[in-house]
């Protein structure tokens, strides 16, 4: 600019000071610094159990990696080793572990289970256990059993006693035969060895519970109780009384104080019906017009009709006109304190055999009874098999086989 300009001359002490708006902002001083052309990002690090690892470790200890095992990483950069068993045909199992020597270790126990024959394909084997699979079946399948739940409890209670810590994969035959030695020689409740018909009961029990948890949930591939060989039946009860002991049988039972003992064994001896189906009869069972006694459900699970004859058919008329105000829900027998539940004859029936001086010998020992009484009357083995409500043997000639359809004659047999 001339010195003759209007404006004057520039001011040096002005052009000292900072323009106004280059000052910078009331939030500038906060920004972290750019970074420039020349600078680098920081390598990330992880965590592996109590260290910090960078990327290049990181990339070693992938190398390191045995066959079956690689590396995952979470969301929060901390490694993971994921083992991977594999088996051709069959479903990959995979566990995830924090430590690599715990996921080689887990993968040679797989390797160990195939040599030795007890590898199981599915997973779930491995992370349900008997416990869990025996409160499922309490749930879910218990109530569908109606007389026989009581039983199936017991059983179960005893297998869940002794495989209860036990994951499902372990459940293997060399397992389960233990336990049968030991069911088959402690001594049960009442101070006695099991029957081997009652450890058969309890195996059915077993075997019904692993069946569900193979066919329906699908916990495990197989059921090895199929695998076991039953104990043998060789030594099952053949006890009847001989017509003195039965004799002195009734004439004890009618002394009895207990009011139902005589009608109670006059039906199973006359009828051969199972105690328990006999305790809880209902009025709505039992037709008078035409002299049977009519069973739902058996334990074969097939109605049955029972004839009702003779002396069998006169005391439990006069037993019903004793009743008081009697209707097709009322229990036959019911307790004289609970109407609900049915009379209890435990302690009449012992010391009525006591004093008829009957030794080993059992309530159900009537069915037998009845049984061998038929016999003697000159009944064939279906018609005996179809009162007493049993299956025919697979070994019954094709005559009883055929005549299957035929109406049965109704028993005569009198007390």
């Amino acid at each position: 600019m001339s010195e003759g300009s209007p404006l004057g001359p520039p001011d040096s002490s002005l052009l000292a000071k900072p323009l106004p708006w280059t000052n910078p902002g009331p939030n500038e001083h906060s920004k972290p610094p750019q970074p420039t052309a020349s600078s680098s990002v920081a390598d990330p690090t992880f965590k592996l159990k109590n260290r910090v690892i960078d990327m290049k470790q990181l990339e070693a200890l992938k190398k390191r990696l045995p066959p079956g095992i690689d590396i995952r990483i979470t969301s929060n950069n901390t490694i993971k080793f994921r083992a991977r068993f594999r088996r051709t045909g069959n479903p990959d199992l995979i566990q995830t572990f924090t430590d690599l020597q715990a996921a080689k270790k887990w993968l040679n126990e797989q390797q160990r289970n195939l040599d030795l024959g007890i590898y199981l394909p599915n997973a779930l084997a491995s992370k349900k256990t008997f416990v869990e699979a025996i409160a499922r079946y309490y749930k879910e399948e218990l109530p569908k059993k109606g007389n026989d739940a009581r039983n199936r409890k017991q059983h179960l209670d005893w297998w869940n006693q002794h495989l209860g810590a036990s994951s499902l994969a372990l459940i293997r035959p060399s397992l389960i035969k233990a336990a049968i030695s030991i069911l088959e020689t402690e001594e049960s409740a009442k101070k006695t060895k099991r029957a081997p018909g009652t450890v058969i009961r309890y195996i059915a029990s077993l075997s019904h519970l692993l069946s569900v948890a193979w066919k329906e949930w699908e916990w495990i591939p197989e059921n090895p109780v199929c695998k076991i060989t039953k104990p043998s039946l060789s030594n099952a009860r053949r006890r009847y009384l001989s017509r003195e002991e039965l004799a002195r049988l009734l004439e004890e039972v009618k002394k009895s104080k207990c009011p139902v003992l005589l009608l109670i064994v006059v039906i199973a001896l006359s009828t051969g019906m199972r105690a328990g189906k006999i305790k809880n009869l209902k009025w709505e069972d039992v037709d008078f017009a035409e002299s049977i006694i009519r069973l739902r459900t058996t334990k074969n699970g097939e109605p049955l009709n029972i004839p009702l004859m003779g002396y069998t058919h006169s005391l439990l008329s006069e037993h019903q006109k004793r009743c008081r105000h009697p209707t097709k829900e009322t229990l036959v027998f019911p307790a004289p304190n609970n109407p609900s539940r049915p009379y209890d004859i435990r302690s009449a029936w012992e010391a009525a055999l006591k004093r008829a001086n009957i030794c080993d010998f059992h309530f159900h020992d009537l069915r037998h009874t009845n049984a061998t009484t038929l016999r003697k009357q000159g009944k064939d083995l279906y018609e005996i098999g179809s009162l007493l409500g049993q299956t025919l043997l697979d070994s019954m000639s094709a005559k009883y086989r055929l005549s299957s359809s035929v109406a049965l004659p109704r028993s005569r047999i009198t007390v």
